[in-house]
């Protein structure tokens, strides 16, 4: 039984049933509830510490993953002002939403956060799924939302692509392992290549700002 699962939908359709935007928006529906408890079966298993999530919406992925993990840092471009009651109906007082300006100020903000565990939500543009994977991918352990989707098809393209490492297809959900770390269940080992140099990570001289408050890369 996924009791977290069950009870955060409970949760959330008692306190919003007459915004069911909540819920039907979000990857804690997308799919079924069989195939995202498995996720959560997932997840539980390998305990992350911390959590990036890109592509917060109304926060209620946010709020799922806060019963799994320690911390989660939830990142969006656009702010919902949903948001802050959903994370409250959900008693999810470890996540922490950031909201910023632009592609550049996220990937100057994931270079420098610490996590064990990335899900990516967010864009659906296959080259705005290579950014956020390539600010990522360094946790070793990356998670997938719409794969498979026909509306989503630069996710699907992109996880295709991968070339080394390991992938663990669930649609609309896909999980990928970096090259020495172990797999949960290996669908697809992927032949290990040499991975392209990284880029450099934005300076803070660059003068990006952050709209969070407070926020200042080190």
């Amino acid at each position: 039984m996924c009791h977290e699962l069950d009870d955060l939908i409970a949760r959330l359709t008692a306190r919003f049933n007459a915004r069911d935007e909540v819920l039907s928006a979000s990857a804690l529906v997308h799919g079924g509830r069989e195939v995202v408890a498995r996720q959560v079966e997932r997840l539980r298993r390998l305990r992350p510490a911390t959590v990036v999530e890109i592509g917060t919406r109304h926060g209620a992925m946010a709020a799922l993953l806060a019963r799994l993990a320690g911390r989660v840092f939830t990142i969006d471009l656009q702010e919902s002002s949903l948001v802050p009651e959903v994370l409250d109906a959900a008693a999810a007082h470890n996540v922490v939403p950031l909201l910023i300006a632009n592609d550049a100020a996220k990937g100057l903000l994931l270079d420098h956060l610490s996590f064990d565990l990335a899900f990516l939500d967010g864009c659906l543009e296959r080259d705005g799924v290579a950014f956020d994977f390539a600010h990522t991918r360094r946790c070793g352990r990356v998670l997938f939302h719409d794969y498979g989707d026909p509306a989503s098809r630069g996710v699907t393209e992109f996880v295709n692509s991968l070339t080394e490492g390991t992938l663990l297809l669930d649609a609309p959900f896909a999980w990928w392992f970096a090259p020495g770390i172990e797999p949960l269940e290996p669908v697809r080992a992927l032949n290990p290549i040499q991975a392209p140099a990284p880029r450099r990570p934005a300076s803070c001289r660059d003068g990006t700002p952050f709209c969070t408050p407070g926020l200042r890369c080190p």
